[in-house]
């Protein structure tokens, strides 16, 4: 399966047949959104705080989405945890 394809894109007959990738796959797989994801990478330093990245922004996440708060843009009408960016 290439990198750019997710696989509850396709039908199931064009998934990996080995075992192995197919583990792979269902390793992240959830019910309502397959395998779509998205990955966060930090670059930095190893003074970076580590803890401090992750809580801030796990606090900036939805608790429990609900496709009714990110249908339609709705999701722009909820609050944001982080302070304006300055560049």
């Amino acid at each position: 399966m290439r990198a750019s394809v997710f696989g509850g894109r396709l039908c199931r007959r064009r998934w990996p047949d080995d075992a192995d990738s197919f583990k792979e796959v269902m390793k992240r797989w959830d019910r309502t959104w397959g395998d779509r994801l998205q990955e966060l990478v930090m670059i930095g330093t190893c003074a970076m705080d580590r803890q401090a990245i992750t809580d801030a922004v796990n606090a900036g996440l939805i608790k429990i989405p609900r496709k009714q708060d990110l249908a339609r843009g709705r999701w722009k009408s909820l609050p944001d945890p982080f302070p304006a960016w300055q560049p």
